[in-house]
């Protein structure tokens, strides 16, 4: 599992520097910085939020899951 965060990390430098390097700017780090903060966030809610406050009884096994459950429970209401 820490290999996996590990990779997770590189992943996100490497691609972070290039897009900032391609595009040098104060708005490309702006955005850079906004992407990977809201998508922290998105899967803190989609892992975290929705199982201990949404549907504590439902375990989510990925984000086809998440999806999977919002579509059909967000029909019914």
């Amino acid at each position: 599992m820490y290999l996996k965060a590990i990779c997770f990390v590189c992943i996100l430098i490497c691609s972070s520097t290039i897009l900032i390097v391609q595009s040098a700017s104060l708005q490309t780090l702006l955005l850079v910085v906004l992407l990977v903060w809201t998508s922290a966030r998105l899967y803190y809610f989609c892992f975290y939020v929705v199982e201990k406050y949404i549907d504590p009884s439902f375990r989510f096994d990925g984000l086809t899951s998440i999806v999977r459950y919002l579509w059909t429970n967000g029909r019914h209401h």
